[in-house]
Formats: structure tokens, sequence, C-alpha cells
């Protein structure tokens, strides 16, 4: 894909900035990225191709990823935090967005933050791993009596477009509309390969009777599309 020179620029420069900074530096560089990348989305500059958007709205995503990445440094610091169930859940949920956005935009860039973004995933899922095991997981039942397109408001089963895919800077995604539970009166099950990974059930909520339990998330990868104060 081409990309204008001011796309190239902004990608680069930053990456290059966020190289030798420390971690609070660094998720503030992440967070001046994306909102500087959001707001050509938004305007759309003169001279910018669609492609040029497209890779805009992928940078954006890598520098989210990166801001989850400089919380999770900190919040994994010290080894005790795998004994830690409020910081467990915490990190989790954290790291599973991390590592969504970073999985969707990884091929944009290459670098040293870029590699120990990487490797740091790599190491917080072996944590998981080889403390609490592969786990289990909460699969919601629900009925979507519509689903549109979130690029042309259409029937996602009809129109042109494809969930995942990127037009002009924009996710493709399947807007659920008119969401209902099952008649039968089953809402969901255990699951050891879930949708959403974020609807883990940890050991100690197993035990506790009641708890609270996530079962459905709210993550989008662009959130900062709709929001600032992430």
């Amino acid at each position: 894909m081409s990309r204008s020179p001011l796309a190239n620029e902004v990608i680069l420069g930053w990456l290059d900035e966020l190289g030798n900074r420390h971690i609070t530096d660094a998720r503030r560089v992440a967070a001046k990225a994306v909102t500087a990348l959001k707001n050509h989305l938004l305007a759309k500059p003169a001279g910018w191709s669609d492609s040029d958007l497209d890779i805009a709205f992928a940078a954006a995503v890598l520098f989210r990823s990166i801001h989850d990445f400089t919380f999770l440094v900190e919040e994994t610091i010290y080894p005790e935090w795998v004994s830690d169930h409020d910081k467990v859940e915490r990190i989790w949920c954290r790291f599973c967005n991390c590592r969504e956005r970073f999985e969707f935009a990884q091929g944009l860039a290459q670098g040293p933050i870029v590699d120990q973004l990487s490797r740091f995933l790599a190491e917080i899922e072996r944590a998981f791993v080889s403390t609490y095991g592969h786990g289990t997981y909460i699969s919601l039942t629900l009925v979507i009596d519509e689903l549109v397109c979130s690029i042309c408001d259409c029937d996602l089963r009809g129109c042109e477009h494809s969930p995942g895919n990127l037009y002009a800077g924009r996710l493709c995604r399947g807007v659920a509309r008119r969401i209902r539970f099952r008649e039968s009166g089953n809402v969901g099950s255990l699951v050891q390969v879930p949708r959403d990974p974020r609807c883990r059930v940890w050991p100690w909520q197993a035990k506790n009777r009641p708890c609270e339990i996530l079962y459905l998330a709210t993550f989008k990868i662009d959130d900062f599309m709709e929001q600032d104060d992430w």
C-alpha cells in the first residue's frame, strides 16, 4: 500500500521517538500519536488516498496497543502479581485488549518498541498459562434479530463490505440490533475455546458464590474513535 509522505512521517517518527523513552513518557507519546491519527482520519487530509487512511487507522491501533503495553509493564513489574486476584483479572483484560490490537496492526511497522511489545505479550501469556492453565470461559448465548454493517448501515449479509476489513480508514464490523436471550432460558455455557477470551472464569470465582464474572465485553479495537478518556 502506498503512503503519503505525511502518513509515513508521523508513523515512523513516533515509533523512533518511542524507542528511547521511559515508560510513562512512552505512554504520553503513544496517546499523542493516537489522537493525531484520529484527527487525520476524521479530517481526511487532501491528497490522502483510501490506502493512506487505512494505514493511519492501523497505525492508530498499533499506538493504542503500545499505550496498553505501558500499563501492563507497570502492573507486572513485581512477580507477585500472579497471586493478586484483582490484579490478575485487570491484567488479563488489558492483555487481551493489547494483544488483539497488536495482532491487527503488527504488520504495519518494525522497530525496537514493536519487537519489545511482541516479546512482552508472549511472556505475559506464558505466565498466565503456567499459573492458571489455558482457562475456562463463558460463552453467552444470544439471539440477534438484526445485524447491520458499520460502514453502510445495511444488512451485513447482503452488503458489499466484509467484517474486519478497512474501507478508507473505517473498520467494517457487524452492529447487532434487537438482541435477546433464547426462549429456552439457556443463557450460556462454559467453553475452552471462547469467542471472547476476556470472559474468563478464574478459580477463585468458581469457589465463591455469588461472584462477579465478566460474561459480555464491550471492547472495540478502535475505541479511540469514539472516546478520548481511555
